[in-house]
């Protein structure tokens, strides 16, 4: 059953309306600002004055998941985030699912559903995201890439803005592998994919799609006009673009040679995606044979 979220002002008697929990909070800022008794003695430190938001109340590694499902949440009202899974610093043994939505007038507020798991939950939950993750870098694979963007066509349809699919491949990775080793490759795709992760913002998605390859999914509030004037501003996607072929650092040695090279299509909403991937594809083709003049 779901409970009643008290909370001072107009904003009294909220609920979590269609997120079940046994732990119920409304957040602001990451802060705790009402919620259930449960909630106030599980989230309740993020008040005390000094003290960081309920990330830093989790173990290190869901602190990233986190920030992303928020952002996720305050992305568009009535936005459903979620299961999350989660656990606290101070009980990492006990798993935790959340679900997520931010609801007007208050985008910037986040009311969160919790909700204990059995270690049979858990353990099912973990084996499907291990079946769907990249066991090498953490990244979503090719099946969850395609869902996250099924969705986020849905949501442009529906609140207007542009999705951009970018495809990422290596240059010189197998030099890497046939001079250094395969250990010596993985650490060049370990180094990629964390450098993808700081180049993108919390709600977009970087997946491993390939062997060298990656796929990046960006939603933009507003699609830029088209600019009809060749020395006029780039698009902010192209400029992206720019970005992340050069977010591998020439170096010497190991990392001698590596370049992203990157291909990338504004999502028409029309289009199958295969087709949009086809062209994104052409396009990292392009970029990677103009590299090699």
């Amino acid at each position: 059953m779901v409970e009643k979220i008290t909370a001072e002002g107009p904003s009294a008697h909220s609920t979590v309306r269609g997120l079940p929990g046994l732990v119920l909070g409304v957040l602001e800022d990451d802060r705790l600002v009402s919620g259930s008794p449960v909630a106030r003695c599980l989230l309740g430190a993020t008040t005390t004055p000094g003290a960081g938001g309920v990330q830093s109340l989790l173990v290190p590694r869901h602190r990233a998941r986190w920030r992303e499902a928020v952002a996720a949440a305050t992305a568009g009202p009535g936005v459903d985030v979620g299961p999350v899974d989660l656990r606290f610093a101070h009980a990492p043994d006990r798993s935790w699912e959340a679900r997520l939505r931010a609801e007007p007038p208050a985008p910037r507020r986040v009311h969160v559903a919790l909700r204990e798991m059995t270690r049979r939950e858990a353990t099912l939950r973990l084996l499907a995201h291990r079946a769907t993750h990249d066991s090498l870098t953490g990244l979503p694979g090719r099946a969850v890439f395609e869902d996250r963007w099924r969705r986020a066509r849905e949501r442009t349809r529906r609140d207007g803005g542009r999705v951009e699919v970018y495809l990422c491949d290596v240059d010189g990775l197998k030099a890497v592998n046939d001079r250094h080793g395969h250990a010596a490759g993985d650490a060049v795709i370990r180094a990629v994919s964390s450098m993808l992760r700081q180049h993108v913002r919390p709600g977009d998605v970087v997946a491993r799609i390939g062997g060298d390859e990656f796929g990046l999914l960006v939603e933009r509030a507003l699609a830029p006009a088209p600019f009809a004037d060749p020395s006029g501003p780039v698009d902010p996607a192209e400029r992206f673009a720019d970005r992340l072929r050069t977010c591998l650092p020439a170096g010497e040695g190991d990392g001698a040679g590596l370049r992203l090279s990157v291909g990338w299509v504004p999502d028409d909403l029309v289009s199958a995606p295969a087709d949009l991937l086809a062209r994104a594809d052409a396009h990292m083709y392009r970029d990677k044979r103009a590299h090699r003049r």
